[in-house]
């Protein structure tokens, strides 16, 4: 079993109860089996899972798109691939890594989101510049993700397809639009 979560699910901190009854419901539904690890984050899950959490988050975005109401709480929901000490070798490490598996015809950018963290935003994204080297950068809309999540002590990382995360709120923005057409 890994030392670290396969999953984040960031989340409303006030309303951690309700967030976390979300989080069971949707995990039930997709029949995974699941355990929350504790920590001290506000508004950050961490959760091991017994499925690949890419192909569990791709699921996960086919039940969003029909309900996106039955996230609740929640706003997004992370795979994660790496679990290590959030240290600025750490990031050099993950980054080369990350590097191998983005082709030179395939966009990619860099997104990095810290939680509770004296590691910086700002000296990720440098590290991780120095060592992911490809022309086609594209910030808005990549192939590839290179996603560093700071929480707390360590960084959670992935590089995700735009299928591999899911943002509740882009689907509660299309539920909203098209309720609005039907009117």
């Amino acid at each position: 079993m890994p030392t670290g979560p396969d999953l984040l699910v960031t989340y409303d901190p006030q309303r951690h109860n309700r967030a976390q009854q979300d989080m069971k419901a949707v995990l039930r539904r997709a029949e995974a089996e699941y355990e929350f690890i504790p920590n001290d984050i506000p508004g950050v899950a961490q959760i091991r899972v017994d499925q690949d959490p890419k192909t569990l988050v791709k699921a996960l975005r086919e039940y969003c798109r029909e309900d996106p109401s039955m996230f609740g709480s929640t706003y997004r929901w992370i795979p994660v691939e790496a679990w290590t000490a959030a240290t600025t070798e750490a990031v050099e490490e993950l980054a080369t890594a990350m590097d191998d598996r983005i082709s030179d015809d395939e966009t990619w950018g860099i997104q990095v989101k810290t939680h509770g963290s004296r590691l910086h935003s700002a000296e990720v994204v440098k590290e991780a510049e120095r060592h992911i080297d490809h022309p086609k950068v594209d910030l808005d809309g990549p192939q590839k993700q290179c996603r560093f999540d700071i929480v707390g002590d360590h960084i959670a990382a992935s590089v995700l397809a735009p299928d591999e995360r899911l943002n509740v709120n882009d689907f509660r923005g299309q539920q909203v639009a098209a309720s609005g057409r039907s009117s």
